[in-house]
């Protein structure tokens, strides 16, 4: 009965110190990734900013493709139902000639703000930087995914950012 008390304040102690460092932890977390492109900055913009177009590209529109992809009438927003019939809503927010904000939702409960930043190099190529700022929450247990955040999301937009670089470089923009 001794070592059952013991454990289970030990376990507690533990649990309790794991939670109050969380709460250090930021309440949000950015993961970015680049790529360099052969193509001008104003038509890789042009491509991110054509919702009908992420399905060549956006790794997430691709798996959620057969299930359900909605861009709205306007085309200043996109909404993907997964498999888990979860709606994952993106709506173009703005930006001017090298930026594009891109903000999503998922099921109304994360919010992110997708940034897509694009500089000219000298040799006419693009040099295309992507962030996603997520907004975790006040909680601990929140707080702990930031942890991961980068490692788990930021090879998925490595890949679509690898395939928007294939699809521009090999067909170009489509008018």
């Amino acid at each position: 009965m001794r070592l059952f008390k013991f454990l289970l304040i030990t376990v507690v102690f533990v649990i309790s110190l794991l939670m109050l460092l969380a709460m250090l932890l930021p309440s949000g977390s950015t993961v970015a990734r680049s790529v360099t492109i052969s193509e001008l900055p104003e038509k890789v913009l042009a491509d991110i900013r054509n919702f009908h177009h992420w399905k060549f590209w956006n790794q997430y529109a691709i798996d959620t493709a057969s299930v359900s992809n909605n861009v709205s009438a306007d085309g200043k927003s996109l909404v993907l139902t997964d498999k888990e019939n979860r709606q994952i809503s993106y709506k173009l927010e703005g930006g001017n000639n090298d930026t594009l904000i891109i903000l999503e939702s998922v099921s109304g409960t994360i919010n992110s703000k997708n940034r897509f930043i694009s500089r000219r190099l000298e040799n006419g190529q693009t040099f295309l930087i992507w962030t996603v700022s997520t907004e975790l929450g006040k909680m601990p247990w929140q707080r702990l995914k930031g942890v991961v955040m980068d490692k788990f999301m930021g090879p998925q937009y490595e890949q679509s950012l690898n395939r928007l670089k294939r699809y521009l470089e090999s067909i170009g923009t489509p008018g």
